[in-house]
């Protein structure tokens, strides 16, 4: 007697095969299935068959993932049972049919669910909830299809659960694991491209790495008008599922303005507009990436701030000493603050605040290289460290002046490093 096991794909199915060479009066079979573990066998299934049969054949629905063992007992026309004849061991993994959902990030209009195709399948059970444990279902509809566009519920800055399930009246299925994704559309600025002069003036006060001033040429692309928000990284956290904890740099709560219940990420009260800091290079690329967008390249960031004629800062210096510089100013603020200080393109605090990622690599000598791109720079090809600009509490004033260079290592971060998303498009088609 031989006992082969396999799972259905995408279900909770088990396809048992059983060779069977039997004499006597046994006349049928018990097909037994438990926890591995937890001792003794349960009965889950019982055929007949006659002398002589060469195989059979049948399906039995698991109804969790886990570790099992099946087991065949043959018994007699007078239900004598016999003991097991096999025993085989079985894992049943989870189906994984919504994958397609993993992590992603919308801008409404439009949040299109797809998810890859189960080929038993005759329709699909969609289902999206606000909470992992789907105790309250805000949406569920039955589809054909293998994607469905949700819009009007979704509400922006929020993150939701989703999950499907296949149906076919024939084979028993489950729901998948549930995804999350979020709706998120912080308001972004179009900067209509066009040639400038980038660095400083060789008798203006700076650094040596701002000069010479050279001219660059960029292709219209869109910007935050504000730095990421700490609700905004919190969305982002809560749609990462298991590798969350790598996405959020080591800092306590107070200072890093983010909570952690054991169910989800949250603001701390009062900060969930404030800018969110101890976030590396690495991490703000994967947030960018997240939202379908890019980090800005330095080149970007520098149009975006100053426009298209040179200028030290964004406002006046009569009211230099109101702005979030400085080496007095400890305390970061809203990022919707301050709009005195606002940019040519209506961007705020490009000025102080906190630093801001770049995209490019840092060199010094960058600027002075006669082979520099003219069309959208994204800086040198290799480098140790990262591009930071726009100064920050604690900083210098002048280290809060629009063609100031900074620099930092790509997995350092700090309370007063933060960022901002740039791409060619508000979301989607961004591909640096």
């Amino acid at each position: 007697m031989n006992l082969r096991v396999e799972q259905i794909p995408d279900s909770y199915i088990v396809d048992m095969q059983i060779d069977i060479s039997a004499d006597g009066d046994s006349s049928a079979l018990a097909l037994e299935i438990d926890a591995e573990g937890t001792g003794g066998y349960l009965k889950a299934a019982e055929l007949s068959f006659s002398n002589g049969q060469a195989g059979l054949r049948t399906n039995i629905e698991f109804t969790k993932p886990g570790n099992y063992r099946t087991g065949i007992r043959l018994m007699s026309s007078n239900r004598v049972e016999s003991q097991v004849f096999s025993d085989t061991k079985v894992t049943m993994k989870r189906p994984v049919a919504a994958g397609a959902f993993s992590g992603r990030a919308f801008t409404r209009p439009g949040v299109i669910l797809k998810w890859s195709e189960v080929p038993y399948a005759k329709s699909y059970l969609l289902q999206i909830s606000k909470t992992k444990a789907f105790t309250e279902i805000l949406f569920q509809t039955e589809t054909k299809e293998t994607s469905y566009t949700a819009v009007d519920f979704l509400v922006s800055e929020n993150y939701y659960c989703v999950r499907i399930k296949p149906l076919n009246p024939d084979i028993p299925s489950v729901f998948s694991e549930y995804y999350t994704f979020a709706i998120t559309d912080p308001p972004m600025a179009h900067i209509p491209g066009g040639e400038f002069l980038m660095g400083k003036p060789d008798k203006e006060i700076g650094t040596k790495d701002e000069e010479p001033m050279h001219k660059v040429r960029l292709d219209p692309y869109m910007i935050d008008i504000h730095e990421v928000t700490v609700a905004g990284y919190c969305l982002f956290l809560n749609c990462q599922k298991d590798s969350a904890h790598y996405r959020k740099e080591m800092a306590d709560s107070k200072t890093c303005g983010i909570l952690y219940n054991d169910i989800e990420y949250y603001p701390v009260k009062g900060r969930e507009m404030y800018p969110v800091v101890y976030v590396s290079y690495h991490n703000a690329r994967a947030y960018a990436q997240w939202r379908g967008l890019s980090l800005p390249t330095e080149a970007e960031w520098e149009l975006a701030a100053k426009g298209f004629e040179y200028r030290n800062y964004t406002f006046d210096v009569e009211i230099l000493f109101k702005a979030p510089i400085g080496e007095s100013n400890k305390k970061t603020v809203r990022v919707d603050s301050f709009p005195e200080g606002m940019s040519p393109f209506g961007l705020y605090h490009v000025c102080g605040n906190v630093w801001e990622w770049c995209l490019d690599y840092y060199s010094r000598e960058y600027y002075k290289q006669n082979n520099i791109n003219y069309d959208n720079p994204q800086g040198p090809v290799s480098g140790r460290t990262r591009i930071l600009r726009g100064g920050a509490v604690g900083y210098e004033y002048f280290k809060s002046r629009l063609t100031y260079r900074d620099h930092d290592y790509p997995d350092s971060f700090s309370k007063y490093v933060g960022f901002r998303c740039a791409g060619t498009s508000p979301a989607g088609q961004n591909s640096r």
